[in-house]
């Protein structure tokens, strides 16, 4: 990089129209990052440049027009050459490290990584960049913060139908401090987007309320013209453009979405675009910064002694946060289940209705959770977690600390039937490495972990079931989870003991283990309850310590193969010598009373009961 002091000043752009002289400076500077972007696709023999070259000036454009406090997302993440290349070149790093680090086993990878300076958010799953976007958009607006949000796309993902949602939502809430620029070069990796799936990119947009506008993707003036016009709503800039531009050979050619071009052609290119002496250095760059997790009054618990409806606990617990910190900001991100879910309790202010839109409410809420905001993702389990599984991996991809509540789960959900059976939410979540599952076992247990999640600067999988759950009780009769219960992010609680066997279980099928124990005590069974409400995170020493009794048996609203049994199982395998039976779901159940379904699949009290006198007596 060789800076040019007078280029200095490009840096958050603010005058009406370029000079000449900018003008000339951009077009230099872009020749530039093509060049670099072409020694690092070369060097890595892998990489996309036909986007790369179309995005070139797009790319340039938005960090010379954006300011401190703006933000720039890019949703078609397979253009991370032309962006390693632009902020090298801008100073946020030595660009020699990205030409030879590009795929190669360090931070530079294939898709932008927000362990590189200047990357806002990692994106490679296209189609998700507005809902996020109109997340950061929304944040600034709660948070009461200056600045805009850029958001910079291809247009064959404009076929995912996310992006709608997120337009729609733009408009609705008003985020004119939102622009989205589309590279529209009208060609995907499969063609032309006219014969794969056509687009009126103009009409989709403007009927969802956008202000659309076109411009030249490759000239700076066109560009800068649209980035500083004025809009009354959400902005969409159609910015046409070539694929491959500046190298004849592959212009226009959809094969090199992907492909490498030959020795000669590469280095004829990097030879010409080298050529420039000319550079743009910020003097500080600028900085993608997450903010600090502020910690938040998590107020005093709430003591129940009869049974109660866990989505209610959860509410009147959130409730009671938002009174208690009223300088914190603290949203409820909702998708038309607010009474479904008791967000009709909260005040209207903490809840964003995003409507049946689930794909763009989740990456839009974690985006919002990644600006500082305190926010809860609430919907039934199979919309929670199956339906957004793409955006919900994206989040933790990004370490948005999102908090879930996820209600309806598994076969409590009832008369509803099998397509809202959330039966593998543990193994589902669980393949995400950052968050943390719990599902508390009743109302007091509920009002504790809602308390200590809202506190953490982690994300959290809360979950239950559909059915009011009642009070665990001591054989004293006295709660179990009182005001002195202090939760602990995977310890194994015991409920009962027992020195004839063991059964571990959490949520919903806690209750009913306890009233199966109790039962055989009268008969001189002595059959140990343990709770594991963190059921993917396990104390190793409670379950090694139950197997001693010689039968550990798991009991779960959960498909058998993926839940508790599973991680118990990892714990016991191979060293111990125990009877180990794991019950659980092994189908999709039918619609009807939970007791039924339950029955159905050999998993009510009698059952289980029937279950452990025979293992006993073998």
């Amino acid at each position: 990089m060789n800076p040019t002091a007078s280029l200095k000043t490009l840096a958050g752009l603010t005058a009406n129209a370029l000079t000449t002289v900018q003008t000339r400076e951009i077009m230099r500077f872009t020749s530039n990052t093509k060049a670099d972007m072409l020694r690092m696709v070369h060097s890595a023999k892998s990489g996309h440049i036909g986007g790369s070259l179309s995005s070139a000036e797009i790319v340039a454009m938005a960090h010379l027009c954006a300011g401190e406090n703006d933000k720039i997302i890019v949703s078609h993440g397979h253009i991370a050459p032309i962006i390693y290349a632009t902020l090298g070149n801008l100073g946020y790093f030595d660009i020699e490290e990205a030409i030879q680090g590009l795929r190669r086993t360090t931070r530079f990878e294939g898709h932008p990584s927000i362990a590189v300076p200047g990357i806002e958010w990692c994106n490679g799953m296209l189609g998700q960049g507005l809902s996020v976007g109109a997340g950061f958009a929304l944040a600034k607006r709660l948070k009461n913060e200056l600045g805009n949000v850029f958001v910079l796309m291809g247009d064959g993902e404009q076929q995912k139908g996310q992006i709608l949602e997120a337009a729609r939502f733009a408009v609705k809430h008003r985020l004119n401090n939102l622009t989205c620029v589309i590279d529209c070069n009208g060609l995907q990796a499969s063609g032309k987007i006219d014969d794969i799936q056509p687009l009126d990119l103009r009409a989709m947009f403007e009927s969802s309320g956008c202000f659309v506008l076109e411009a030249d993707g490759h000239d700076p003036t066109s560009l800068y013209n649209a980035f500083k016009h004025d809009a009354p709503a959400p902005k969409i800039i159609l910015a046409q453009t070539i694929m491959g531009n500046g190298i004849p050979e592959i212009e226009n050619d959809y094969r090199y979405h992907g492909k490498i071009p030959d020795d000669a052609i590469a280095e004829l290119a990097i030879a010409l675009w080298s050529g420039s002496d000319a550079g743009i250095s910020l003097s500080e760059p600028r900085k993608a910064t997450t903010p600090l997790y502020h910690r938040i009054d998590r107020g005093n618990t709430t003591t129940y002694t009869d049974e109660a409806d866990l989505r209610q606990v959860f509410a009147d617990a959130l409730s009671d946060i938002i009174r208690i910190n009223p300088d914190s900001v603290i949203s409820a991100i909702d998708c038309d289940l607010k009474e479904s879910m008791k967000l009709h309790l909260l005040p209207p202010e903490n809840v964003v209705e995003c409507g049946i839109s689930e794909h763009n409410a989740m990456s839009m809420a974690a985006a919002m959770a990644k600006s500082g905001i305190l926010t809860f993702f609430c919907d039934f389990g199979v919309l929670a977690v199956d339906e957004t599984y793409s955006q919900l991996r994206m989040a933790d991809i990004n370490g948005a600390p999102i908090k879930i509540i996820a209600t309806h789960c598994g076969l409590d959900v009832g008369e509803d039937g099998k397509t809202h059976q959330c039966l593998d939410y543990i193994g589902t979540a669980s393949q995400l490495f950052g968050i943390k599952i719990i599902v508390p076992a009743d109302p007091n247990q509920a009002d504790h972990v809602l308390r200590y999640a809202a506190g953490e600067p982690s994300a959290f999988l809360l979950a239950c079931g559909r059915t009011p759950v009642p009070v665990l009780r001591k054989i004293d009769l006295a709660p179990i989870y009182d005001e002195n219960y202090n939760f602990i992010y995977g310890e194994c609680e015991k409920i009962r003991d027992g020195s004839h066997g063991i059964i571990f279980s959490y949520g919903t099928m806690l209750h009913r283990a306890v009233t199966v124990s109790d039962h055989l005590s009268q008969r001189g069974i002595a059959i140990g309850v343990i709770n594991a409400p963190s059921p993917t995170c396990l104390n190793e020493e409670s379950v090694l310590e139950a197997a001693k009794t010689g039968l550990v048996i798991t009991y779960e609203d959960h498909h058998m193969r993926t839940g508790l049994g599973c991680s118990v199982a990892r714990i016991i395998a191979g060293r111990t010598l125990c009877r180990f039976i794991t019950l659980g779901v092994t189908e999709y159940g039918g619609s009807g009373p939970p007791s039924e379904l339950y029955a159905e699949q050999g998993l009510n009290e009698q059952q289980l009961s029937d279950i452990i006198m025979n293992a006993l007596s073998q």
